[in-house]
């Protein structure tokens, strides 16, 4: 009977991941790149592929001289916190060799921004304004609750505000709303224990129209 023969596995080229786009546009970026021990397989015992699977590559080495990025300058609000577009584009001819298609979805960033290099006070809504949502997105800058005192703090790096509640009220900044104190608990008074003399004393007082007791004079 003929005994199978061992196969040892062998390494396929390597190729790039589909979805490995490279990390940069220009300048050289990485790209990840997979092989599989497929070629051929190991059969009837035979050792597997040494090595790794995967490596990472440069990829558009190509110079970033000739690449523009062109950046949104304004923030979509200019008191509150909003987003700024980041847009890079190509601007190198297809002569030398780059071609403007490789840049995609990378190519566009949204990134969150606040104009507030100085904070612009005659433009901008106090934060104690509660007609005003401009802060509604900023977790420090919401409206103070009901039966609280606003006081505006703002400076040139950004609107501030202190939310200080009245009437007898104090902040749960947990559930954020002005709530009633809690009683004060009376502080237990004393009790007052007698000196040896001021017994005497309350003795002879009682006793002072009989015989007084020794010590009594």
């Amino acid at each position: 009977m003929k005994k199978d023969l061992l196969l040892d596995g062998g390494w396929t080229d390597w190729s790039l991941l589909s979805d490995s786009d490279c990390s940069e546009p220009c300048g050289g970026g990485e790209q990840t790149q997979v092989r599989t021990c497929t070629n051929p397989k190991p059969q009837n015992g035979g050792k597997d592929c040494e090595g790794p699977d995967h490596k990472s590559v440069r990829c558009n080495k190509e110079s970033c001289e000739g690449m523009h990025t062109l950046k949104n300058p304004c923030c979509s609000t200019t008191c509150g916190k909003g987003t700024r577009e980041r847009v890079k584009k190509c601007v190198n001819g297809e002569d030398d060799g780059y071609k403007c298609d490789k840049i995609k979805d990378k190519s566009h960033k949204v990134e969150e921004c606040k104009e507030w290099s100085p904070f612009q006070r005659d433009k901008c809504p106090s934060p104690c304004d509660k007609d005003s949502d401009e802060y509604s997105n900023i977790e420090k800058l919401k409206h103070c609750p009901d039966r609280a005192k606003c006081t505006d703090l703002s400076e040139d790096t950004g609107p501030k505000r202190n939310c200080k509640c009245v009437m007898g009220y104090e902040l749960d900044e947990g559930n954020w709303k002005c709530r009633e104190k809690p009683p004060v608990k009376p502080t237990p008074r004393p009790i007052p224990v007698l000196s040896p003399v001021s017994i005497s004393v309350i003795l002879c007082v009682i006793f002072l129209h009989k015989d007084l007791p020794e010590g009594c004079t």
